[in-house]
């Protein structure tokens, strides 16, 4: 402790002893040893990082003061660089730096070669770009080829289902159809046919009917009759006291009113058989008709039902054409799903390429800028160095200039007196002149060096104002 001295705390840093220690403001310090080991410590003596592996025992080390770098320094000199928070080695220093001029000629050609390899890396990051962009765009079209196939599918199970729909109208219209042909068109077909034929026969049996009633026989016996009545009439008039002949003409006349009854019962039966001929003729027609239209509207029905079976087939047709096509295009569209999913397999493969020359290119780009800095640093260095070196230059011709200057004053000074003295003193003129003419030399000497010096003194001024500018611009 810093009061009294008493120790604190201690600790073995290194076996075999430990060659050096720098601190940093932080608290945390360095350590090297003899067993070629560097260890970091926390401000508490904990021990934060053990760098080993080195060749050589490291002698030296420090840390910066904000404990973010460590150096260590071997037993040949070498000088590496450390983070004390990753503790990754971060480069190598040298014990005894190149030359600036040196330092710019090998920078000046690292800067010159560093273009190729930027346009090498560039030119391998376009190629990948370009690869990126083929995946992109195949990519694009495959999506696009799916969208158009997902339609057509789309297209195909939308027509597959209206077909099906269609099918089922069509069977439940058939169905309906032959249940209307089956119980309706057809029974009525029957009963009309059943009908007609049930006035055939009524109408032959009628007409036979009508034939059977001859009326021809009987009125010729009734003509006879009346002859015999009128015959027996005459001789029972004749002979009015002939009882039998006047029995005679009352059964005559008896048996020709029977006829008579008989015959007109016979010419009803006739007249009711020809009605009942010609109302059955009159219905021949109708009932025709009627037949007629049971088997057109049943003919039509058929036609009908055989429009929708026809329809039907072409329907069932094309429900297979388009479940095959529907089939085709699933299969079509699994094929094109796959090539999406190489595609973007691809894609991202080609994406993946591109990290690499895109890091290349980055770390062009960041060694060309480094090198540019480091170029700009050290010509600045090189100004700056050239610049100290005119500044003392000119600062030593200003020096001789002042004081030349101040000298020639003062000899004008003492040729103002001397010539005050020889206008005065004219006893003394010979001395005085010989003194005047050394004055003359003297003052056309200091004149000659000053009139010479000062444009070398311009120069130096215009030279070190350049190189302060081309300095700061440098420093940029």
């Amino acid at each position: 402790e810093m009061n009294n001295g008493n120790q604190v705390k201690k600790l073995t840093a290194h076996g075999g002893g430990t060659l050096s220690l720098d601190y940093a403001r932080t608290g945390e310090f360095v350590t090297s040893g003899r067993n070629q080991e560097v260890k970091i410590w926390k401000s508490d003596f904990t021990l934060k990082k053990s760098l080993t592996g080195f060749s050589e025992m490291v002698v030296e080390t420090a840390i910066t003061y904000d404990g973010k770098r460590v150096f260590t320094a071997d037993w040949n000199g070498v000088i590496e660089a450390w983070d004390a928070n990753t503790f990754e080695k971060l480069g190598t220093l040298s014990g005894n730096p190149p030359r600036i001029a040196d330092r710019i000629a090998r920078l000046q050609h690292e800067f010159e070669a560093a273009p190729q390899s930027s346009a090498a890396a560039r030119k391998a990051l376009e190629t990948a770009k370009k690869g990126v962009k083929v995946a992109e765009d195949s990519l694009a079209t495959a999506a696009t080829s799916i969208a158009n196939q997902e339609k057509k599918v789309s297209a195909l199970q939308k027509e597959t289902a209206q077909l099906a729909t269609a099918l089922n109208q069509t069977n439940a219209s058939m169905e309906s159809l032959g249940k209307s042909i089956r119980e309706k068109l057809s029974v009525a077909l029957a009963q009309v046919q059943a009908r007609s034929e049930e006035h055939s026969a009524s109408l032959v049996a009628g007409t036979a009917e009508l034939q059977n009633l001859e009326i021809a026989p009987l009125e010729t016996e009734e003509k006879r009759l009346a002859q015999q009545l009128q015959r027996l009439k005459k001789e029972s008039e004749s002979q009015p006291e002939d009882a039998a002949l006047k029995n005679q003409a009352l059964d005559a006349a008896k048996k020709l009113a029977d006829y008579r009854a008989r015959i007109a019962g016979m010419r009803m039966e006739i007249t009711e058989a020809e009605t009942k001929v010609r109302s059955l003729q009159n219905l021949v027609g109708a009932i025709a008709a009627e037949r007629s239209e049971a088997r057109a509207q049943l003919e039509k029905s058929n036609e009908e039902l055989q429009a929708l079976s026809s329809s039907r087939n072409n329907i069932t047709i094309e429900i297979t054409a388009a479940k095959s096509s529907l089939a085709a295009a699933n299969k079509q569209l699994i094929l094109r799903q796959s090539a999406l999913k190489k595609a973007e397999e691809n894609l991202v493969s080609q994406e993946t390429s591109l990290t690499a020359p895109k890091a290349r290119l980055q770390k062009a780009l960041r060694t060309e800028k480094a090198l540019r800095e480091d170029l700009n640093f050290w010509q600045a260095a090189q100004v700056n160095a050239k610049a100290l070196v005119v500044t003392k230059k000119r600062d030593t011709l200003k020096d001789q200039q002042d004081r030349e200057t101040t000298e020639l004053g003062s000899l004008t000074s003492k040729l103002e007196t001397s010539q005050s003295d020889l206008s005065s003193l004219e006893a003394r003129k010979a001395v005085l002149q010989a003194q005047l003419d050394q004055l003359s030399v003297e003052m056309d000497s200091l004149r000659q060096s000053i009139t010479t010096r000062k444009p070398l003194l311009e120069k130096a001024e215009v030279e070190s104002r350049a190189l302060q500018d081309r300095y700061l611009e440098l420093r940029k």
